[in-house]
């Protein structure tokens, strides 16, 4: 018979929880607003410099360079700093030249969630980090 007293046992679940919601580099695959990934969106791939609706570009036109709206949403174990990481990695790997970074902002966003606490379930709070900006690809 395994004997484990409430203190391991609350240890050991706090361990737990830290580690299995940790975002993972990868996409958001889920619509959850807890979810933890990047999304990016190519901007202005309608009409440039004169170009038709069939992306045929005109004689005079030049290339555009690239602009992404990037975004990397934390989940609520994860830090500021991991997302920032993520951030970068993801718009270097749009980028692989490089890029200018138009706008960054990277945000918090605070809730709570119920939960239960010696024998009693109590509101605790949550912060779920996210970064979003613009990124213009070097060519």
């Amino acid at each position: 018979m395994i004997f484990i007293n409430k203190k391991s046992l609350l240890l050991l679940l706090t361990i737990l929880s830290l580690t299995a919601c940790a975002s993972q580099y990868a996409p958001i695959t889920t619509n959850s607003k807890y979810a933890g990934g990047y999304q990016e969106l190519l901007l202005d791939e309608m009409l440039h410099n004169n170009e038709t609706l069939t992306n045929y570009p005109s004689k005079n036109s030049q290339p555009t360079p690239k602009r992404y709206l990037l975004t990397y949403q934390g989940t609520t174990s994860d830090t500021k700093e991991r997302i920032s990481g993520f951030w970068q990695q993801r718009a270097n790997e749009l980028c692989p030249n490089g890029y200018n970074v138009e706008s960054h902002l990277q945000t918090i966003l605070y809730g709570t969630i119920r939960s239960p606490v010696n024998g009693r379930m109590e509101n605790l709070g949550t912060q779920q980090p996210i970064d979003k900006g613009i990124i213009q690809c070097l060519d």
